[in-house]
């Protein structure tokens, strides 16, 4: 997948599109035109992207949706759900792209690739989803 593309698509509460989206719009955004996949519309089940609780919610029910399988053990592949905990709650995703490196937006920031293997994000990862269809 060629990500420069997708790199620098700022940050938009509820947004999934080219626009601008949140965490979960860029995951809605990248398997809607590279997997042709439609991802859950989550935008109407929180009230903003880093409501703490709200999000915790929302990924545990994204996680016993059954479009996903847990590959949290490996091996993953590229686009998998990455889920990490910020402030103690799951409030977070990113895409895995390859072994080190993801995909992903912050608020405040445009879409970027970044290290998941960092200080920042190694020790929040939580858990790896992979959508049933996703090659």
């Amino acid at each position: 997948m060629d990500t420069s593309k997708y790199i620098g698509i700022p940050f938009l509460d509820h947004g999934t599109d080219r626009a601008g989206c949140d965490c979960w719009g860029l995951v809605h955004l990248i398997y809607r035109e590279e997997l042709g996949i439609g991802m859950p519309d989550l935008g109407d089940r929180y009230s903003d992207a880093y409501a703490r609780g709200e999000v915790d919610l929302l990924v545990d029910g994204v996680a016993e949706e059954s479009w996903n399988v847990d590959v949290t053990a490996g091996p993953w592949r590229s686009l998998d759900v990455m889920i990490f905990r910020r402030a103690g709650v799951e409030a977070h995703v990113g895409l895995y792209l390859r072994p080190g490196t993801m995909l992903h937006v912050v608020d405040g920031m445009a879409v970027a690739e970044e290290r998941y293997d960092t200080a920042r994000w190694g020790r929040r990862l939580s858990r790896v989803l992979r959508h049933v269809d996703a090659r």
